[in-house]
């Protein structure tokens, strides 16, 4: 049925082949290569063989694997070919040498054109899966060989002998603590008992995604400095001779590769100048050496010229002596005629040796400009140079203080303390000085009361002493009187005491006087002290302000600057979430009532024209989750089933081309370098600067390009869902998509979706530093998680699966960077939106 209306309507699917590339592009994609990998006898070869059933070419030897080996196949109008791979653990062959070999495969130029579009890994039931062999294996498999992008295209494939315990066996493998994180990241986990039906299934499952890059291979096309055997035995904690040379060896390069182009073009500089200088200095010397011949043959010229003037003056006084003479005369004139056409040549002579002269001198002027500009180029190089080596000298010093800055930072909190806790001691030795200084005032104040007692006691002391000399003018009267002489010797011992009595007063009162001068001066000590404790206390306050001004610094240089608040980004993402839904409605309602408006109750998933190969675009597996059927096994009526199948593959899309590579403009192998540089920073280095890097390398990219290179992309990505899984999916559910037309504002709807997505994209990775959003999306098979997931609702009832069949909203995450190598801190702010 086609609606006549075409001017207004046009057809949602062209053909399903693509169109507009190459000859060249579609020989060099025309294979799914699917890489097998496992422990040597989990079954790789028996896969290869199970795939190869009905193949012509002869028959795969099931024996250990040594060397990489390819197999090709047709399954339907799909083309395969199946890598299968040394396996580890194998008794013929190390670790280090079975990965070193698939590393070898895998970096071949042809290769890496091609791209790897599935890994297999295949795991023994019965085989341990806390061993650290196995998490070794799985560590170099996946952080080395496939990488963060690769990691949703993994596909472990637990083998088993066929039985009804495949629920106890998948649920025992997703409880490993290896097997878990890498479903988690997007990894799918089955139970196969190996049979033709499931070997089918997991190859259609990679039918219709495109190759991508291996981290292995973007990073052997972009020159790492660490070798991948070096990496793979890093990995495996495996360190051979030549290893550690290579460790050696790049720590110099490292040093000294940054230097060495500089030091050589450098070097070349300075050797052109200096042999500039030389010619120049040759020159000059030469110019020098001709100017003092020219000089002097300058000094012979007028040297003749005086000999000949003399002689000219001798003949003219012997002519006015021989005037008489006419033959002497007529010979004197010619004589005369003579020299003075000497005279005249030596002059012409002369003057072009003056004018050579100047020429020399012009010539020697513009020698030494020359050798002035030479030497100023000289010692320009020479400035250049040791400017080159100052800033040699500089880089070290920064990248010194970079590592020290840390160790700084938590000095200065050190300092901080210690500054605190000396003020507080000072204060407590200020309280201590004060309490003796009013003891010391105290001890004055009593000191003084007694000196004011002891001067009034020095008062009568005097009294007494006038009194004691009057008594000595008595004494002397008495010793006049010999009569009285007796009473004179009573009244003198008398006096003898109380002038003894004085002299020890006189003592006590110098002790006394003595103390009054210490005291004084250890009050003037302490007063000394206090004022010094007072200055200190002053210093140590600038100290303390100084250390808190630097340390406000530094906080404030190191808190991100988060030009978005997390509630935006929580808005944000519901405001996607329900353009993904209404654009998915929308669709569906207008294929639902366009053409099944009759027969719409009665119509379910499962009455698809192609049913098998729409089977094998939704990934359809017996006795797991699936859009098709409803949990009770019903088949999905058709409305809901065509919400659930837009919504999902919108999900997918958007993930794939939008949310998933570093930045959705520029090319695979692009992305996959910076998405392991981003890796290894986050591992690295602390979250301010993983989110800077990353926000200005994003910067960086879209001011490269062109202005609309947006716009450019929204429409291609648009068109590519049109063209690719949706295309597909219309084809397989009407049986041709030649009779199924949308509606302008479908395909309108659609271009306001991707530009959603894009400008959601452009605000998580280029304005948020706090942390790394990133939106979560999981496929078909997943284990639930209610920690990360939440069910839709709609016709799921009482019945909670333990797996998914899609994912119909995204959720999201935020990863701190911790640095040191530990691994970034994941909370969850966002459940995703899936149905079982």
């Amino acid at each position: 049925m086609k609606d006549p209306d075409t001017s207004t309507k046009q057809p949602a699917i062209p053909a399903t082949e693509p169109h507009g590339q190459s000859s060249q592009q579609n020989q060099a994609r025309r294979y799914h290569s699917i890489l097998l990998v496992g422990r040597s006898g989990s079954g790789k070869t028996c896969f290869v063989k199970i795939a190869c059933r009905n193949a012509t070419e002869p028959s795969v030897p099931i024996q250990h694997t040594l060397d990489v080996s390819s197999s090709y196949l047709k399954f339907h109008p799909h083309k395969f070919k199946l890598i299968d791979t040394p396996g580890f653990d194998n008794p013929r062959m190390s670790e280090p040498e079975a990965f070193k070999k698939l590393a070898d495969y895998l970096l071949q130029d042809t290769k890496i054109k091609l791209g790897i579009t599935g890994i297999v890994y295949l795991h023994r039931a019965n085989d341990p899966t806390s061993s650290r062999t196995l998490a070794q294996n799985l560590g170099v498999l996946c952080d080395i060989f496939l990488g963060a992008a690769a990691i949703p295209r993994l596909t472990i494939m637990v083998i088993q002998e066929p039985g009804p315990n495949k629920t106890s066996v998948l649920r025992t493998i997703s409880q490993a603590d290896v097997f878990r994180d890498l479903e988690r990241k997007g990894a799918k986990i089955i139970v196969s008992a190996l049979n033709p039906r499931e070997v089918d299934s997991v190859m259609m499952s990679y039918a219709f995604q495109a190759p991508l890059l291996l981290r292995v291979q973007t990073e052997g096309t972009g020159n790492s400095y660490t070798p991948i055997g070096v990496q793979i035995e890093q990995g495996l904690g495996y360190y051979g001779p030549g290893s550690m040379r290579l460790h050696a060896e790049e720590a110099v390069r490292r040093h000294v590769a940054a230097y060495a182009e500089d030091a050589r073009s450098l070097k070349a500089s300075l050797d052109k100048a200096t042999s500039e200088l030389a010619v120049s200095m040759n020159s000059q010397k030469e110019a020098i050496r001709q100017l003092a011949v020219t000089q002097e043959e300058s000094k012979s010229l007028h040297q003749q010229l005086r000999n000949i003037h003399d002689q000219h003056e001798s003949l003219r006084s012997r002519f006015s002596l021989q005037e008489n003479d006419a033959k002497k005369g007529r010979k004197f004139d010619s004589t005369i005629k003579e020299k003075n056409l000497k005279i005249l040549e030596l002059s012409q002579a002369m003057e072009q040796s003056k004018q050579e002269l100047a020429g020399l001198s012009r010539e020697k002027q513009a020698l030494i400009r020359d050798l002035q500009q030479t030497q100023t180029t000289y010692a320009s190089l020479q400035a250049q140079a040791q400017l080159q080596t100052d800033l040699a000298q500089k880089l070290d010093s920064l990248e010194l203080r970079s590592k020290n800055r840390e160790a700084k930072f938590s000095e200065l909190e050190n300092n901080k303390t210690q500054i605190e806790k000396q003020l507080t001691s000072s204060q407590e030795e200020i309280e201590l000085l004060r309490r003796q200084l009013e003891t010391s005032k105290n001890d004055i104040t009593s000191l003084n009361a007694r000196l004011k007692s002891e001067l009034a006691f020095e008062e009568k002391t005097r009294l007494l002493e006038e009194s004691l000399a009057q008594k000595d003018s008595e004494i002397l009267e008495l010793i006049a009187t010999d009569t009285r002489s007796k009473e004179e010797l009573s009244n003198k011992e008398e006096q003898d005491s109380r002038i003894q009595e004085l002299l020890l007063f006189e003592t006590a009162l110098q002790q006394e006087e003595s103390k009054v001068t210490e005291v004084s001066r250890t009050n003037k000590q302490l007063e000394q002290t206090l004022e010094n404790k007072h200055t200190e206390i002053s210093e140590l306050r600038k100290r303390l302000q100084q250390t808190e001004t630097d340390y406000a610094s530094l906080v404030s240089a190191l808190q991100p600057r988060d030009t978005v608040e997390p509630a935006v980004i929580t808005q944000k993402l519901g405001a996607l979430n329900e353009a993904i839904s209404a654009t998915a409605c929308s669709i569906s309602n207008y294929l639902v009532q366009k053409y099944f408006s009759e027969i719409s109750n009665g119509i379910t998933a499962l009455n698809a024209r192609r049913l098998p190969e729409l089977k094998a675009l939704l990934g359809y597996v017996e006795d797991g989750p699936s859009l098709l059927v409803l949990p009770n096994g019903a088949g999905n009526p058709i409305l809901h089933f065509f919400n659930q199948a837009i919504g999902s593959f919108l999900c997918e899309h958007i993930h794939t081309n939008i949310f998933l590579p570093f930045h959705p403009a520029i090319d695979l192998s692009q992305n996959g370098v910076l998405l392991s540089i981003y890796e290894q920073l986050q591992a690295k280095e602390s979250q301010t600067t993983v989110a800077r890097w990353r926000a200005n390398s994003f910067h960086n990219i879209l001011n490269s390009h062109n202005p609309h290179i947006a716009a450019s992309c929204v429409d291609s990505i648009t068109q590519d869902f049109i063209d690719g899984a949706f295309g597909r999916f219309i084809t397989y559910f009407f049986g041709n998509s030649e009779d199924v037309w949308l509606e302008n504002q479908h395909f309108e709807d659609l271009a306001h979706l991707i530009k959603v997505s894009w400008g959601f994209n452009y605000r998580l990775k280029a304005e948020v530093e706090s942390c790394d959003f990133r939106p979560t999306y999981y496929t078909r098979g997943c284990r639930f998680d209610f920690g990360s997931m939440t069910w839709s609702t709609s016709l799921l009832g009482n019945i909670q699966p333990n797996e998914i069949a899609a994912t119909v909203g995204f959720g999201l995450v935020a990863l701190h960077a911790a640095g040191d190598g530990n691994t970034p801190k994941t909370t969850t702010v966002a459940k995703a939106l899936v149905v079982g």
